[in-house]
């Protein structure tokens, strides 16, 4: 369970974040262990289960229970739960995602990767079901919402900055409500008042004047939909990317996982860019839709092909210098094939039977 908390200390993110969490998961159903870690900006929860759990239901139930935090910091980010051991291994197979259009920031990019390229990709199973446990994506920019201020429009209607915050978290809720006994059931309530738009918040009321008349956001502040600041980025060969990194389960066939990444990036790039690339056009006023591709730079088949390689290698290299000894030993040529051939046999004999 990862939790972003920007700018803050560990001993905050100890304090604010991780004593709650762990007080809603620690009686979660076949919990073996429980580690918490808090860096700077972010806290980190690994949940560690006893042999034969259902991850499923299990990831279910630990999504329940964070949503009884009773009440996080004002700009704490969603806590994301990740399933597997992707998070412990390295990765299998590195992805870039750039573009040649100058104009184009492809950091802009973040949010559309998160739900539609990311899900894609982790849909890839081998034969036995096991697959993709995890993509991140790096370098990426979230869309926010931006309220610039008019200090005239301020000072002119007597408020403070305080109020607009107090109408802004006041009036975007989702939290929990408490519980409700009705008879055997446990009902869990929440109250859920999110702001959906950029016309909700600009009608939003932040006080009234003397008149009795209401004085909303859009009178005071100029609302539109940004990205968050730069705080990391991802370059390579002097060109700003995306980079996913993709992560396995335990137990996973590394090269029928490889072998279906390559079908999807292949897909990826016929199918979901152009589409992306259009939809970017559109939003962001481009004359042409950006070009955008998805390379694969990294993969691990590379060092197990090598391996296999070079046991084939020595294979070829031992038999010879095997039957040369048998030559010199027995000192006759008739012999000498008999006893090589049943060198090759009983190794694939070997294999065959492991």
């Amino acid at each position: 369970v990862t939790t972003q908390w920007p700018g803050r200390s560990p001993e905050e993110v100890e304090r604010e974040i991780i004593e709650e969490q762990e007080d809603v998961l620690k009686n979660i159903s076949g919990l073996y262990r429980m580690t918490a870690k808090a860096v700077e900006g972010r806290a980190d929860i690994q949940l560690e289960f006893d042999v034969g759990t259902d991850i499923k239901s299990v990831r279910q139930e630990v999504s329940d229970s964070l949503r009884e935090v009773r009440e996080y910091p004002d700009d704490v980010d969603e806590p994301v739960i990740e399933e597997g051991e992707g998070g412990a291994e390295s990765p299998v197979a590195w992805l870039l995602l750039q573009t040649t259009t100058p104009e184009f920031k492809v950091q802009t990019l973040g949010d559309p990767v998160e739900d539609r390229i990311k899900p894609y990709l982790e849909r890839v199973k081998g034969s036995n079901g096991k697959g993709v446990s995890e993509v991140r994506v790096y370098g990426g920019r979230e869309r926010e919402v931006h309220i610039d201020l008019i200090p005239q429009a301020i000072a002119q209607r007597g408020l403070t900055f305080g109020q607009l915050r107090d109408a802004l978290t006041g009036q975007n809720v989702n939290t929990s409500a408490g519980s409700l006994k009705e008879g055997r059931l446990d009902i869990s309530i929440r109250l859920t008042e999110q702001l959906d738009d950029l016309e909700q918040i600009r009608n939003l009321v932040v006080a009234y004047d003397d008149a009795g008349g209401p004085i909303r956001i859009r009178d005071i502040a100029r609302v539109s939909l940004g990205y968050e600041k730069q705080r990391s980025f991802v370059r390579s060969r002097g060109r700003y990317a995306l980079a996913l990194p993709v992560y396995r389960e335990t137990g996973a066939n590394v090269i029928q996982i490889m072998e279906g990444i390559r079908e999807r990036v292949k897909e990826v790039n016929r199918d979901v860019l152009p589409l992306l690339a259009r939809q970017v056009q559109i939003e962001q006023g481009l004359p042409a839709p950006p070009e955008l591709e998805l390379t694969l730079v990294y993969e691990a088949t590379d060092y197990i092909y090598d391996a296999l390689d070079l046991v084939q290698n020595r294979l070829t290299v031992g038999g010879v210098l095997a039957v040369l000894v048998l030559l010199l030993f027995l000192r006759s040529i008739r012999p000498t094939p008999i006893i090589a051939l049943a060198i090759p046999i009983s190794c694939r004999r070997t294999f065959l039977a492991q």
